[in-house]
């Protein structure tokens, strides 16, 4: 094989990429012999060089060599912060990488999240980034989590192409490794600790790829079905934190319209988005205490893998609800205030896909007491512009086909008004019609 470090220009290794490429995608065995004489060092050293147009080409490599042996995704796996640590850091400088970002997305949704290794990987890529920073605790949080977090949601929401059942096996194991990732994250913010961005950015990207796994069960064209227990676990956690949550305030008026609106904390976007996103030096946070994770940097064994599926099934089976007052017990480990702009809207919306043509779904939000929880979300919130139309695509879901729901919302009666500024503004206010039940606007004087 070529010597990666003789290739000095591009061009030059674009070229043997591609041709690399091409040996790959034509038989198996070419792809374990490629892989035998790459592996890792070889593939190490091409990563840490890629540059937009090498960056592409090693990508789709990868993918065809972990596509045709399942083996080589597991050992892929154990090279994460020498082989995608530097795909990942290159793709978030430089936002215009588009093509290699798309690319990177399918590697890891084929690698990661259908072969089950997403628990392997999310601990991986943090353990060189933790050796080296400042706080040297077992469960350190990095920068290239979230990028991959954000990679895999992009491809999601815009898959390439459908996933066969045969290939999605394993795919429960990355989805209960990942409600358990966005619970942990939720929960941090609840306990007050410190240096909490890198949980933030976590927890937003978590709950982007939860949307976008349970959106592509409303499209006839994706075969992806999550088994109910995994879909009513996700809505316990997810009822929870939305229970948690302070009510929506009354939107919030400006004295005068050409004053400029306050400064909204610092996020970082979507590296597909091309919006210049925040800059993190790499140094490792700390995540909650009783985050799962392996010994080694080795892939779990078959006895080493169950053991680590167990500590994660343990630590959602805690997670469980029967009743409102359960609900509300559960919700008491997520923060009151919004960890970021959007979080009710994303709750929220993962609601709605979660209740779509699901009755398991439906029946258990109805035993929780969330149709009330959703209601209230139909209402404009300045925080979250959206809120109240996924609020209301949540009501349709929950009502569609199912006569329980509709006959509990029809009963509902308004009980009291809410005073509003502008009907002040202008000498009116709301009172109940003591008949009809109703509001209606009535002069203030009188």
């Amino acid at each position: 094989m070529f010597p990666v470090k003789a290739a000095g220009s591009l061009q030059i290794q674009k070229f043997l990429l591609q041709l690399l490429v091409n040996m790959a995608a034509s038989s198996p065995t070419c792809s374990q012999r490629i892989w035998a004489q790459l592996f890792p060092d070889r593939l190490a050293a091409l990563a840490e060089a890629s540059q937009e147009e090498t960056a592409g080409p090693l990508c789709v490599l990868l993918l065809l060599i972990t596509k045709n042996t399942n083996a080589c995704a597991n050992s892929l796996c154990t090279q994460l912060p020498s082989l995608l640590n530097p795909l990942l850091d290159s793709i978030s400088r430089n936002t215009e990488h588009t093509a290699a970002a798309g690319t990177l997305g399918l590697l890891i949704q084929h690698v990661i999240l259908q072969q089950g290794l997403l628990q392997t990987a999310m601990i991986t890529l943090a353990k060189q980034q933790g050796s080296g920073g400042r706080d040297r605790t077992q469960h350190p949080l990095c920068r290239q989590q979230v990028v991959l977090l954000q990679l895999l949601a992009a491809e999601l929401e815009a898959p390439a192409g459908s996933s066969t059942p045969d290939a999605l096996h394993k795919l429960d194991d990355s989805v209960q490794f990942l409600l358990y990732w966005v619970h942990a994250m939720s929960a941090r913010h609840k306990q007050h600790k410190t240096n909490k961005l890198l949980a933030t950015q976590n927890l937003e990207a978590g709950l982007q790829v939860l949307r976008a796994l349970t959106s592509l069960e409303e499209s006839v064209c994706q075969p992806i079905r999550l088994a109910n227990d995994q879909l009513i676990r996700m809505l316990v956690c997810t009822l929870a934190m939305l229970a948690a949550l302070n009510p929506i305030q009354p939107p919030r008026r400006r004295k005068d319209p050409r004053q400029p609106a306050p400064p909204q904390p610092c996020r970082e976007q979507d590296i597909t988005s091309g919006q210049p996103q925040e800059v993190n030096n790499g140094q490792a946070d700390a995540v909650c205490d009783d985050v799962p994770s392996q010994k080694s940097a080795e892939p779990p064994n078959e006895d080493g893998g169950q053991a680590a599926c167990c500590s994660v099934e343990q630590a959602l089976s805690q997670q469980t609800a029967d009743s409102a007052e359960e609900l509300l017990r559960l919700a008491e480990q997520y923060p009151k205030q919004s960890p970021y702009t959007g979080y009710r809207c994303d709750l929220v919306a993962l609601l709605a896909n979660l209740c779509f043509q699901c009755p398991a779904v439906q029946h258990k939000v109805q035993q929780l007491g969330g149709v009330e929880l959703i209601l209230s979300q139909c209402q404009w919130d300045d925080e979250n512009p959206l809120v109240r139309e996924y609020g209301l695509w949540a009501v349709r879901n929950l009502c569609e086909g199912n006569e329980s729901i509709q006959e509990s919302i029809s009963g509902l009666r308004a009980c009291s008004t809410v005073d509003s500024p502008d009907l002040q503004q202008i000498g009116m206010q709301l009172e109940l019609d003591g008949q009809t039940g109703k509001p209606t606007m009535v002069d203030c004087k009188t």
